[in-house]
């Protein structure tokens, strides 16, 4: 007899088995991959090719160029094998094409919102939308910084005549100095040098060093010591007129000097801005350069490691067992992993369920050893189910025909289905139970967490055993009837062999089999009293099926208490219902708390 829950009969999703989807946004194709330095990006690298995409992993673009960091949010981009400029990106990987430019200073970076190129003989610098600005009156440009570029010029180009730096800004404007209140004669600037981060950099003016910056355009006079303030022992100009830097790997030194051995040095980068100060008195000053402050993002993800193997988990949930040789990056719910040698980006998506179903979301009722039932894993419609499969260790009772292979794509979703043999588990009952079967999915070479189907599943007890009361003797101590057999048969099932015995705690017992419907059983040496007997029907495979019985043998009594003579002893037979069915044979805790049939033979 099958007993239900009615919570059950309503509440069909405990019978399905639902987890995340875990998917490939960037297939795992990549040589390396990475964020971009400096913007919101995803870059992938392979064979040559640079693909640049968002951080969901959406591809926008790609180029067999060099692409450099991104510098104030862009990225320059370079021939390989030349200094030709071809172009730049934005922060959301749009392209500025460009053509005829090469850089200059090797630094293809933008500084202040603007690139310094050259175009043939002249320097022109380009703005964020590629709009360009020539200086052909100069000789010399330096990347802008702090608003000014430091450049040189002459006086007179064609002959190369009196050379004098000044800073220009992008617009073309010279900047005007003024020193004791005149301006200065631009003729008159012999060295100026680009400002540094921090808006200091240097000019020498009629042989004597000054200090320039963003604050001010007065030149402001330059010592051997920072304490110094005397004007008359400003710091003059060593070397000669014509070359007062002197250079070495990129470095440049000026040097200074105040009496006769009061020396200072000042030390510039390549693109002449003012890096460190080494003052007479041993004291150096050292300029900071700004730094571009790296993007941070934040992920639930995190890397799973067991041995040579990484993983992922969310929240404290294995969203990937490890699989991967290696872990890069995650940013929200995209992790960067590789996979053979190659790297992808994956996406945990908490959005995208997909859901197991053992039987169609119904309950299992075995009636005989195996039950054949259909499986199926239900997927969201951007999982391909030509990409997708899962197995069924058998070892758990369930094994999955593999050529009864089922898949189909729709915009509805997605699924993959097989046929699959269940066998009974042990001892099930006549009631619904929860059964477990580990499941195993694998996706486009991802193999996902061992994830379980749950379903309720109940023994069903087709065979009844009935006492037949017309076939039932007494004798001696010893009790005979007949019980029948009754089946109930689906439509075209065949006939399953059973065995039919009688367990009992001491009363010696015999089957004897009079057909296969009918069974004659033999009991001797029943005791004065309530004996209890349990006839078991057994199928090769399944639980037993055992049917309780009650006999009451009493001896008639006359009135003083006594056995009365040749008196015929009375026999009870009742059928027995229990609260549940014993889970093995032994019987001695066997209660009946209910009668079914009941036998009376005098």
């Amino acid at each position: 007899m099958r007993r239900f829950s009615f919570v059950i009969l309503f509440v069909i999703s405990v019978l399905a088995v639902s987890g995340q989807v875990v998917r490939w946004v960037m297939p795992p194709v990549y040589d390396s991959i990475y964020i971009a330095e400096g913007a919101p990006l995803i870059i992938g690298d392979s064979l040559g090719t640079t693909s640049i995409n968002t951080l969901e992993g959406v591809h926008v673009d790609a180029t067999s160029d060099l692409m450099h960091p991104f510098v104030e949010q862009l990225s320059v981009v370079t021939d390989h094998d030349t200094e030709n400029v071809v172009g730049f990106y934005d922060d959301e990987g749009r392209f500025v094409p460009l053509s005829g430019y090469t850089v200059v200073y090797d630094y293809p970076y933008f500084s202040d919102g603007r690139l310094l190129v050259k175009r043939g003989d002249f320097y022109c610098s380009l703005n964020a939308q590629g709009e360009e600005s020539v200086y052909s009156h100069l000789a010399q440009v330096y990347p802008f910084n702090c608003g000014v570029a430091a450049s040189l010029a002459y006086e007179s180009a064609e002959k190369l005549k009196n050379p004098h730096y000044l800073h220009v800004t992008a617009d073309h404007k010279i900047v005007s100095f003024t020193y004791k209140g005149k301006e200065v004669d631009r003729l008159d600037v012999q060295f100026l040098s680009s400002l540094n981060d921090e808006g200091i950099g240097v000019a020498v003016y009629k042989n004597k060093i000054y200090w320039v910056s963003t604050e001010s355009t007065v030149l402001t006079p330059a010592f051997a010591t920072l304490a110094e303030t005397n004007v008359k022992k400003q710091l003059a100009v060593v070397g000669e007129k014509e070359q007062l830097l002197k250079e070495s790997r990129g470095t440049y030194v000026l040097r200074g000097k105040s009496g006769k051995n009061d020396f200072v040095e000042f030390y510039f980068d390549e693109l002449m801005q003012l890096k460190r100060v080494n003052y007479a008195d041993g004291t150096e000053k050292v300029y900071t350069k700004q730094v571009q402050e790296p993007l941070r993002y934040r992920s639930p993800l995190q890397a799973l490691q067991k041995g040579y193997r990484w993983g992922i988990v969310s929240k404290g949930r294995v969203v990937l067992p490890p699989q991967f040789e290696d872990y890069g990056f995650a940013v929200g719910n995209y992790a960067a992993v590789c996979l053979d040698g190659k790297w992808g980006l994956l996406v945990y998506d908490e959005h995208l369920p997909y859901r197991l179903l053992l039987n169609d979301g119904n309950d299992v009722g075995f009636r005989h050893k195996n039950r054949v039932v259909p499986v199926r894993l239900e997927l969201p419609s951007v999982i391909s189910a030509d990409k997708c499969r899962f197995d069924l260790d058998p070892q758990h009772g369930c094994s999955v025909d593999k050529l009864s292979l089922e898949t189909k794509n729709t915009e509805y979703g997605n699924y993959v289905q097989y046929k699959c043999k269940l066998a009974i588990p042990d001892s099930l009952p006549d009631m619904t139970i929860d059964v477990s079967y580990p499941v195993q999915i694998t996706y486009d070479r991802l193999v996902y967490p061992i994830d379980s189907i749950k379903i309720k599943a109940w023994h069903v007890k087709y065979i009844n055993v009935d006492l037949d009361e017309s076939e039932t003797f007494v004798e001696d101590g010893k009790v005979s009837f007949t019980v029948n057999m009754t089946m109930v048969k689906e439509v075209g099932e065949a006939d399953y062999p059973f065995s039919v015995e009688i367990l009992s705690d001491s009363l010696p017992s015999e089957v004897v089999k009079l057909s296969e419907t009918r069974y004659v059983c033999n009991l001797d040496s029943v005791r004065e009293g309530v004996n209890y007997v349990h006839i078991c029907v057994r199928e090769e495979g399944c639980p037993p099926s055992i049917y309780p019985f009650e006999i009451t043998y009493t001896t008639p009594l006359d009135a003083n208490g006594e056995a009365k003579k040749d008196a015929a002893p009375e026999v009870t037979i009742k059928k027995k219902v229990y609260m549940e069915q014993p889970k093995h044979e032994d019987t001695s805790s066997l209660v009946p708390i209910a009668t079914d049939t009941t036998t009376v033979v005098m």
